[in-house]
C-alpha cells in the first residue's frame, strides 16, 4: 500500500511541475495591439488584435494575392477568380492548394511540405503522387505503393507517366494509375 501512495504522489507532483512549467513557457507578453477577451461562463480567456491586409489583383489575370503579415513569417494566399481555386503558401516551408471545376466542386489538392509535395489528382482525399523537389523524383501510387516514374515539371497537371526504365507507362484513371 505504501508503494502505491509513493507512487500516486510521485505522479500528482509530477504533473502539477509539469503543469507549471508549462503555463510558464506558454505565458508571453501581449503588447497593446493586443485585445484582451475573456468568456464569462467558461472564464475562457484569448487574445485578438486587427490586422492590415493587402490584395492586389493585377489588370490582366485572374488571380488575387494576398499578404497577411504573421509575428515571424507572412502567410500568402492566391485566390483564382470565379471560385476556381486558392493557395496558401508560408515561404519555405509549405503550402496548400485546391483546385476547383466551375460547379465549385474540388478538382484536385496539391500539399508541400518542404521540398516534397503531395498530390491528390481527382479531389478524393488520397494522395494519388508525389515529387521530392530536392532529389527530382516522381512517384506515382501504384497498386498500394510509391513507384519511381519520370520526372516532369508539370506537377501531373497531365494524367500520363512513364516508368523510369521506359517499359511502362501508367496513366491516371477513374481515381487511381493504372498500367498500359
Amino acid at each position: 500500500m505504501k508503494n502505491i501512495v509513493m507512487f500516486a504522489t510521485a505522479i500528482i507532483a509530477t504533473n502539477l511541475i509539469s503543469a507549471q512549467w508549462f503555463s510558464q513557457a506558454l505565458a508571453r507578453d501581449y503588447g497593446p495591439e493586443w485585445n484582451k477577451l475573456t468568456f464569462p461562463n467558461s472564464n475562457y480567456v484569448e487574445y485578438q488584435r486587427n490586422l492590415e491586409i493587402t490584395a492586389t489583383h493585377a489588370g490582366i489575370g485572374n488571380v488575387t494575392n494576398y499578404t497577411i503579415p504573421l509575428e515571424n513569417h507572412s502567410l500568402n494566399i492566391f485566390e483564382l477568380d470565379d471560385n476556381l481555386g486558392v493557395n496558401i503558401h508560408i515561404r519555405q516551408y509549405g503550402e496548400f492548394s485546391l483546385a476547383k471545376d466551375m460547379q465549385g466542386k474540388p478538382e484536385s489538392f496539391t500539399i508541400g511540405l518542404g521540398s516534397i509535395r503531395y498530390f491528390d489528382l481527382n479531389g478524393d482525399g488520397y494522395i494519388d503522387a508525389r515529387y521530392d523537389g530536392i532529389k527530382e523524383i516522381s512517384e506515382i501510387f501504384y497498386q498500394e505503393k510509391y513507384v519511381p516514374v519520370e520526372s516532369s515539371k508539370d506537377g501531373f497537371k497531365t494524367r500520363k507517366r512513364m516508368s523510369v526504365d521506359g517499359k511502362t507507362k501508367y496513366v491516371f484513371s477513374n481515381g487511381q494509375w493504372v498500367a498500359n
